[in-house]
C-alpha cells in the first residue's frame, strides 16, 4: 500500500489484529523487518503499521531531511490511516525518530518502544560524512561481499550478510539518501535528549540485545535513569540487527 506526500510516494504495509502500533524501522532497513520471527512475537497483539521510511524500500526520497519534515510526515501518515493515538515503535535510527516525535507530540503516543536505539552518534560515522569519501566508502560496506564479512567482525552484526532479508534490502539502498539520514543523525546528536525526555509521561519500553553497540546500551542506561514510566529488557542470543533469524 501507499500513500503520497507533497508528491513523494511513501509504501507501507498493514497487518495484524490488535492495539494500533506505528513501527519505524533502521537505517538502511525497510518495513519488511518486521514480519520476522522477532518482531511477530512481540508484536503478536498489534495491529502493525509497517512504514519505508523516505528514501528506503518502495519510498521515494526527500530532497532536505529533518525532524520537523519527518514529524509532520508522521502526523499525516496517522491522520491518513484515521488514527488520533497510537504506539509507536522504532528500532535503531527509527527509534530516533520514533523518541523525537514522542517529545514532540506526546499527546499523542500511547507507548513509545526503542529497540537497539542510540541517541549518540558512533565515531565512526563521522567517516561516512567525508565529502567524496563518503559514497564510495558505504556502497564497499553495503554492497561487498568483503564489506560485509568485515563487519561482521563486530558482535554486533554477527552472521548478518547470511539473512537474505538483509540482503534484499541493502541491494536496494539507495547511497545518497542514506547519507542524507546520517547527517540527520548527526545534528541530532548535539540535542540534549535526556533532558528533552524527562517530562515523556507515557509508558516506554527499551529493548536492546545483548551483542551490541556501547551507544546502545548507554542510551538505554541514561533514558531509564530519567524517564517515569520505564521498562527495560534484554534480547538473549541477537545482536543489533535484531530481526536475523
Amino acid at each position: 500500500m501507499k500513500m503520497t506526500i507533497d508528491g513523494v510516494d511513501i509504501h507501507f504495509e498493514a497487518f495484524g489484529n490488535g492495539e494500533p502500533i506505528l513501527c519505524l524501522h533502521g537505517w538502511n532497513e525497510d518495513g519488511s523487518v518486521f514480519k520476522s520471527k522477532a518482531y511477530k512475537a512481540l508484536l503478536k497483539d498489534c495491529q502493525v503499521y509497517a512504514i519505508d521510511l523516505p528514501g528506503f524500500g518502495k519510498s521515494g526520497g526527500l530532497e532536505h531531511y529533518s525532524f520537523p519534515c519527518l514529524n509532520e510526515l508522521l502526523e499525516r501518515f496517522a491522520a491518513y490511516i484515521g488514527l488520533e493515538d497510537f504506539q509507536l515503535l522504532g528500532q535503531c535510527m527509527g527509534g530516533i525518530l520514533a523518541l523525537d516525535y514522542a517529545i514532540r507530540h506526546p499527546e499523542r503516543v500511547r507507548k513509545l518502544v526503542l529497540v537497539e536505539t542510540m541517541i549518540y552518534f558512533p565515531a565512526w560515522l563521522n567517516l561516512l560524512l567525508i565529502k567524496h569519501l563518503n559514497s564510495w566508502v558505504l556502497k564497499w560496506m553495503l554492497k561487498r561481499k568483503l564489506g560485509l564479512r568485515l563487519l561482521e567482525l563486530h558482535p554486533a552484526f554477527k552472521n548478518s550478510r547470511r539473512d537474505k532479508r538483509l540482503s534484499a534490502m541493502l541491494e536496494k539502498v539507495d547511497i545518497a539518501q542514506s547519507i542524507e539520514y546520517i547527517r540527520l543523525m548527526k545534528r541530532y546528536s548535539r540535542y540534549d535528549h535526556i533532558e528533552r525526555s524527562k517530562n515523556l509521561k507515557m509508558p516506554v519500553t527499551i529493548i536492546t540485545t545483548v551483542n551490541t553497540f556501547r551507544q546502545v546500551k548507554k542510551t538505554a542506561e541514561d533514558l531509564s535513569r530519567v524517564l517515569e514510566n520505564v521498562r527495560r529488557f534484554t534480547v538473549p542470543g541477537k545482536n543489533h540487527l535484531i530481526y536475523v533469524d
